[in-house]
């Protein structure tokens, strides 16, 4: 366990130092940056892409933002991938093929820059920095799930009920049924080169080579965490902690319909855990006890979250609020910032709700979100 430690406390700061490259800012999942945001953060600036903004963004070591396919809401309907430089400009738009239908899966970015992500039309792009198509392949289903691509450049992503790995010329390596189309993204494990997806079966856990290590059997959930301590946090309609050697449930927590499948764990700097539970988020320890719970209440409004949660380099939590409605109350027009101890330290107002878009931080600790007004923000 000692080595693990040792694995954890070198690779995990090390990820997102410069960027936040991916869903939930590193392939282990964490929601955990190194970088600070401001102490009292407002909005600097936003710009329209003209359609409701509902995948994450990511950014690249540079400060270039990148959103996954966003509508444009034109007489004849249009969707694009988006480039916005770090002054809120429109860098390129990469247009894909519209249908009525909208997936917030985000991009992730490759070593080299590259920019992968999918599409409502099935479409599994891969996009040079300068808005160019380096390489598309065509499926048959929406991909709802975000990529996840190895510090080798191996791509993988889930669509047509498959888990594809993909080498960076679009080649494929190996795929594995899954036999579901699921919101989320795989995880990689840093400390055993694992990657961990969800099945119809549940949680399974792949060798680099596609062959399978375990089956779960507590159930499929959302995208899962590494922790620190090397174990592997799954949120579903439960929490479990799992063994990462052997798939076995080591403590497990029923929260009926209380708890967000679509929603990622967050992870501090001191090991503890963050969900959010539709109408609140609930701090745990390691081991799933619970230390702290805060409703999103404002008067005697209940507000919801449906995002995941970023922890800056000050352990601050940084959520978006609301379900996806243009017409949630007030209270869901917002991002939230709490501290460890729960304390609501900042409400910075927006005119609609992230609803899904959950935040990005760049280099400078500036944050980004998108919106359902069709905006993207920034926050410093």
């Amino acid at each position: 366990m000692k080595r693990i430690l040792t694995l954890i406390a070198i690779a995990m700061p090390l990820v997102g130092l410069a960027q936040w490259p991916t869903h939930h800012g590193n392939n282990a999942r964490t929601g955990k940056t190194n970088i600070s945001i401001a102490a009292n953060p407002s909005i600097v600036w936003s710009v329209d892409l003209q359609g409701p903004v509902t995948s994450s963004p990511v950014v690249a070591a540079d400060g270039t933002i990148y959103v996954g396919a966003t509508w444009r809401e034109e007489r004849r309907p249009r969707s694009f991938v988006t480039a916005i430089n770090p002054n809120g400009t429109i860098k390129w738009q990469y247009e894909t093929k519209w249908v009525d239908y909208q997936t917030h899966a985000s991009p992730a970015l490759g070593p080299d820059g590259t920019i992968y992500v999918g599409d409502a039309s099935g479409a599994f792009h891969a996009i040079n920095p300068d808005g160019t198509q380096k390489w598309k392949l065509q499926g048959t289903e929406p991909i709802r799930a975000c990529p996840l691509v190895s510090p080798d450049g191996a791509i993988y992503i889930q669509m047509d009920n498959q888990l594809r790995a993909l080498r960076p010329d679009g080649t494929e390596k190996w795929r594995y049924d899954v036999n579901i189309n699921w919101f989320g993204a795989p995880t990689l494990d840093p400390n055993n080169g694992a990657i961990y997806t969800n099945t119809d079966q549940g949680l399974v856990a792949l060798n680099p080579d596609g062959t399978k290590k375990w089956t779960s059997w507590v159930g499929s959930g959302g995208t899962v965490a590494v922790h620190p301590n090397g174990t592997i946090i799954l949120l579903g309609y439960f929490m479990a902690v799992i063994d990462p050697a052997t798939g076995e449930t080591t403590t497990y927590l029923n929260g009926g319909n209380s708890y967000e499948p679509d929603v990622t764990p967050s992870i501090d700097s001191a090991g503890n855990i963050y969900v959010i539970k539709s109408w609140s988020l609930v701090k745990y320890t390691p081991a799933l006890t619970k230390i702290w719970e805060r409703q999103f209440i404002e008067g005697n409004m209940l507000g919801t979250s449906h995002g995941s949660a970023l922890i800056d380099g000050q352990d601050r939590i940084v959520q978006g609020m609301g379900f996806g409605k243009r017409w949630a109350i007030g209270i869901e027009k917002a991002i939230r910032i709490y501290n460890t101890a729960g304390t609501l330290l900042k409400v910075i107002n927006l005119p609609e709700i992230p609803g899904y878009s959950s935040p990005a931080i760049g280099p400078d600790g500036t944050l980004y979100i998108g919106c359902v007004d069709g905006r993207v923000y920034a926050i410093r």
